[in-house]
């Protein structure tokens, strides 16, 4: 069955993962917490869920991923590539992300304001 599904899994600890490519994978909930990253390729991949907290991914890519839930708490991300990908509700706190290329890609969600909002906004 092509893409591998790997839903849930985690690496294993002391797994470094330079330059492997994982594009087009299903690897909603995968996490690769703490792991090197480093040119690793994740296009067109499925990352609802996963984490990649803790890595070294410089100059890994992510163009075109589903990634709407991603988790990278103090990742070095440094030159990495996120062009398309969809990173919606992804949470980047505390990471390093000199050069790296957000070029269109969908960094949050359009909803309406309510009116509620609307009016809170309005006042000081």
């Amino acid at each position: 069955m092509w893409p591998p599904r790997s839903s849930g899994a985690s690496v294993r600890s002391g797994t470094d993962l330079f330059g492997v490519s994982f594009a087009s994978c299903d690897l909603r909930g995968v996490s690769f917490e703490g792991k090197l990253l480093e040119r690793a390729v994740f296009d067109g991949a499925d990352l609802t869920a996963a984490t990649v907290s803790g890595t070294k991914a410089g100059y890994a890519s992510f163009a075109a991923a589903d990634a709407p839930t991603l988790k990278g708490v103090r990742a070095m991300l440094v030159g990495a590539n996120f062009k398309g990908a969809n990173l919606k509700r992804s949470d980047f706190s505390g990471s390093e992300l000199t050069d790296v290329s957000f070029e269109a890609a969908r960094l949050h969600e359009h909803r309406p304001r309510s009116a509620h909002e609307s009016v809170w906004a309005a006042c000081p």
